[in-house]
């Protein structure tokens, strides 16, 4: 699941591994599960006056030509790309992973940049002559999550959580951007809804449609280091969820009782009101997530249940939604 939201002009965005929730600009809540890369954001000026894309690998078990009975319909963020245009010609491309054999690996222009398994002063050499700051830091009860921040003069930043355990990227934006404007699929700054690449307002009701529009075009740079993993455009982004999606006509998930849910299990907990029918880790589920408030509490319990771990409620993304 992909998150962001704008609230007293900190923006952030998180993705976990199921049933995509995009808490965008303006707390407005949508779910896309297709399998694709996308522009999540970009700006000519927000990174200081210079240019920055971000565009993510949104893939699934469930992502090759067809959808197969047995296959696991998710998606869940397994590469960033980061570029940043700098003075002249200069460009920082940075590129994360989550394979965990290499420690959450980072490249920039190509070459490695920094890993879990780097010393402080070797992330700190690589990061010098930089014109914005970059810092890395290992958090979690378990020290499994790998936290980069990209820093800008403007106050702004760029944060990447690698989680090892779920293999799985998740990313926060805070600030304003030096109010430049901000475009992509994770929605426009200045103004709440779904906005296609013209800048015109689309149906809330089409979220496919919508990460299909924000589907990275083949006029576009492709910033990954694997360039042709598919679907590439024209193709369209496999939608992996398909049949629920027709089952329960509403994919934005907005916490209420229409809020799209990817299992059988996790329909019945959205109508079961009392401790009767659910299963023990139903309970548990519910239990990790009851420090939580608002709508936050529903996606948190959806995803420890998609996960099948009590340790991903513990993650700062759900107390961002209001």
């Amino acid at each position: 699941m992909i998150s962001f939201y704008l609230t007293n002009n900190n923006i952030s965005c998180h993705k976990n591994s199921r049933d995509p929730h995009f808490n965008m600009f303006h707390s407005h809540l949508v779910t896309f599960q297709g399998a694709c890369d996308v522009v999540l954001s970009k700006s000519s000026s927000g990174a200081d006056g210079f240019a920055f894309h971000i565009h993510a690998r949104l893939t699934s078990p469930a992502s090759n030509d067809s959808l197969k009975e047995n296959q696991e319909k998710y998606t869940y963020i397994s590469n960033i790309s980061i570029l940043i245009e700098g003075e002249g010609a200069t460009q920082y491309l940075f590129q994360f992973g989550t394979e965990t054999e290499k420690g959450a690996p980072v490249k920039l222009n190509g070459h490695h940049f920094a890993s879990a398994h780097d010393t402080d002063a070797q992330v700190v050499e690589a990061s010098s002559g930089l014109p914005f700051s970059i810092t890395r830091v290992i958090i979690g009860q378990r020290r499994n999550i790998v936290l980069y921040t990209i820093g800008f003069k403007n106050g702004s930043k760029i944060v990447i959580r690698a989680n090892l355990h779920f293999k799985m990227l998740f990313i926060d934006m805070e600030g304003h951007f030096g109010g430049a404007l901000v475009t992509g699929l994770l929605g426009d700054i200045f103004k709440k809804g779904l906005f296609n690449r013209k800048g015109e307002l689309m149906s809330d009701d089409d979220v496919d449609s919508y990460g299909n529009e924000w589907q990275v075009r083949d006029d576009e740079l492709n910033i990954f280091i694997e360039k042709d993993r598919q679907p590439q455009f024209p193709s369209k982004c496999l939608i992996v969820n398909a049949d629920d999606n027709k089952e329960e006509s509403n994919t934005n998930l907005r916490g209420d009782k229409g809020a799209s849910s990817s299992t059988a299990g996790r329909r019945r907990l959205l109508e079961v009101t009392s401790g009767a029918g659910m299963t023990a880790f139903e309970k548990d589920a519910i239990a990790a997530c009851d420090h939580l408030k608002g709508r936050g509490v529903q996606v948190c319990i959806h995803d420890v249940l998609a996960v099948q771990n009590i340790e991903v409620a513990s993650d700062p993304f759900y107390a961002s939604i209001v």
